[in-house]
């Protein structure tokens, strides 16, 4: 026959579960702003939409393919420049101010076309 787990064994699993929500509400909240903020069209996606209407093209795509496949390199894009931008982000934190200063221009010389 089962018996129920004392109350003190229920604590610990109480206090986890209240622990992975506040954190996940926190994170939430954090980066919410980052995940919606608007974005300009980045060069993958140029090269999605380029690559969208090839591809259609030459291989007869359906609508529903279409659009599946918009769906993919846009899941994709987003990916990249999240990865981009983490990258960035972990560069900057080793670097000290002169070398931050001459990063972002490199940065801004290998955007230019």
């Amino acid at each position: 026959m089962l018996s129920k787990p004392p109350a003190a064994a229920m604590l610990p699993l109480l206090l986890v579960f209240l622990c992975g929500i506040t954190v996940g509400a926190l994170a939430m909240s954090f980066f919410h702003n980052t995940l919606h903020k608007p974005r300009t069209v980045t060069a993958v996606e140029s090269w999605n939409k380029e690559t969208v209407l090839k591809w259609k093209k030459e291989l007869n795509l359906r609508e529903g393919q279409q659009r599946e496949l918009e769906t993919t390199l846009d899941d994709f894009a987003k990916y990249y420049d999240n990865v981009l931008a983490d990258g960035k982000t972990r560069i900057m934190g080793i670097l000290d101010d002169e070398q931050k200063r001459k990063f972002e221009h490199m940065l801004l010389e290998h955007r230019k076309p």
